[in-house]
């Protein structure tokens, strides 16, 4: 009799724990298919921040009845471009650096400056981080004989300058 009782109550809560998982769309229509609902929209949601050169954009539901709506967020720069002031943009923060030096890893998502790769740069930017992971050192040799450097700017996750880093 336990038993039966038992495995009547186990079916009875999968029952009601299933049923609670149900939401059926609200009908908010009227007759004419018109929307009826009273839009309570939560808070906006931003889905892709804005930058000086890219549209960002946001969204939000109505908690009562399923309708979301997204919309645009323009762009920071009225110009469409970066204004860069010591590699950081003053408008949306965005970093620019050096390109064309050459990086190694240290696979525990850090990595280093291993050389002066393709850079032509005279004034050197190395960046707090290269392609998600941290910029930690400059590599021993890494701008060895690099008579042509005039200025570095160092990232502030650089921590480490390796032997012979810079020498001439």
């Amino acid at each position: 009799m336990k038993k039966v009782f038992l495995g009547c109550f186990i079916v009875f809560a999968m029952m009601m724990i299933l049923s609670s998982c149900y939401r059926p769309e609200p009908d908010v229509s009227d007759s004419a298919g018109q929307d009826n609902c009273s839009h309570a929209f939560n808070e906006w949601v931003v889905l892709k921040e804005a930058t000086c050169v890219e549209d960002g954009e946001r969204a939000r539901g109505c908690d009562f009845c399923w309708i979301s709506e997204k919309e645009s967020i323009p762009k920071l720069s009225q110009t469409g471009e970066h204004t860069f002031e010591n590699c950081v943009c003053l408008v949306c923060g965005e970093n620019t650096y050096s390109k064309g030096l050459e990086y190694g890893s240290y696979y525990d998502g850090t990595c280093y400056v291993s050389g002066i790769g393709t850079c032509t740069d005279t004034n050197v930017v190395i960046p707090s981080t290269y392609e998600g992971l941290k910029v930690v050192a400059i590599g021993e040799r890494a701008f060895y004989k690099c008579d042509s450097i005039r200025s570095v700017v160092i990232g502030e996750n650089v921590s480490s300058i390796e032997k012979e880093a810079f020498y001439f």
